[in-house]
């Protein structure tokens, strides 16, 4: 009996959840794939709830955006790579140049200048 039960869970969970909210690509309300909340959206959440203007709804990506979804994630992954790798060379070479207090202040500067560029694509990551 317990077998059985048990068997019965684990197909009901193999299936594809979809969870109902917000589409972060369409705005349209409805079910899609969930969108997980990250330093990002943690952030504009907090600033929302200062400025009390909160709506409280599950950010989602519904199945008419997802492949639309996956090109903007897959783009912002790799500018991201690309930016601090960038900056990493930039802020090595700095240092190489005029290895100095002020050069790894500039060097950490530049950094976080260009990661702060990467996220102007930002684009969440979500549940499969």
């Amino acid at each position: 009996m317990n077998r059985k039960k048990t068997r019965r869970k684990k197909r009901a969970s193999s299936r594809k959840k979809l969870a109902k909210g917000v589409c972060i690509e369409c705005g349209k309300p409805g079910k899609g794939h969930a969108v997980l909340d990250d330093y990002v959206i943690d952030g504009i959440r907090w600033v929302k709830r200062k400025l009390n203007i909160e709506k409280k709804n599950a950010l989602i990506v519904c199945e008419e955006c997802f492949e639309k979804y996956e090109k903007r994630r897959k783009s912002f992954e790799r500018s991201l790579i690309i930016y601090s790798g960038v900056g990493v060379l930039l802020g090595v070479l700095l240092l190489v140049i005029n290895p100095s207090l002020g050069s790894l202040l500039s060097a950490s500067i530049l950094l976080l200048f260009l990661l702060i560029l990467a996220h102007l694509k930002y684009a969440p990551k979500v549940k499969k």
